[in-house]
């Protein structure tokens, strides 16, 4: 990584309240998440799909979006297991469950910064289906990959955010 893309993005007291916040959350809601946390990646190039995002844009102190991405048989295991029943197939309720997931470990990394005195808030999940969909940085930043592995599968956490006024 290099310094500029640090300086922009990866200061340590931004990123790691959504890292943390969402193994909290996966580990609350899939039982035995087994939670482990991949190699960290700084990039410039578009994020691209494995089938499933979840988009949330942050305002406040600190602006630019949250991505979460994972495949389609992802998101069924993981809407079936906080479900306790059975999913099959990309369903309202899959859809539902996992806009939630993200809206969750969001909202609980904006509980985290405003306690430490930022001012943080969060907007909507926007849901999307399409592998291989470009999902581009805030104002062309870099973001921020934080490849999350549970015991139902890769969730892919990237993140592109700036405390610089502009």
């Amino acid at each position: 990584v290099s310094d500029d893309g640090l300086s922009l993005l990866m200061k340590v007291q931004n990123v790691a309240p959504f890292v943390d916040a969402a193994a909290y959350v996966l580990e609350q809601c899939i039982p035995d998440a087994r939670i482990r946390r991949g190699e960290l990646k700084f990039s410039t190039d578009p994020h691209i799909s494995a089938g499933i995002t979840t988009f949330i844009g942050l305002t406040g102190t600190l602006r630019g979006r949250v991505v979460y991405d994972m495949s389609k048989q992802t998101a069924i295991s993981i809407a079936s297991e906080m479900n306790n029943e059975k999913q099959v197939g990309m369903n309202t309720l899959v859809r539902s469950t996992i806009s939630e997931l993200a809206n969750m470990m969001t909202g609980n990394a904006a509980t985290r910064l405003n306690q430490s005195g930022q001012d943080v808030d969060i907007t909507p999940p926007t849901f999307i289906i399409g592998t291989e969909t470009e999902v581009y940085s805030y104002k062309s930043m870099g973001h921020l990959i934080v490849p999350i592995e549970t015991r139902c599968g890769l969730l892919i956490l990237s993140l592109s955010v700036t405390d610089e006024q502009g």
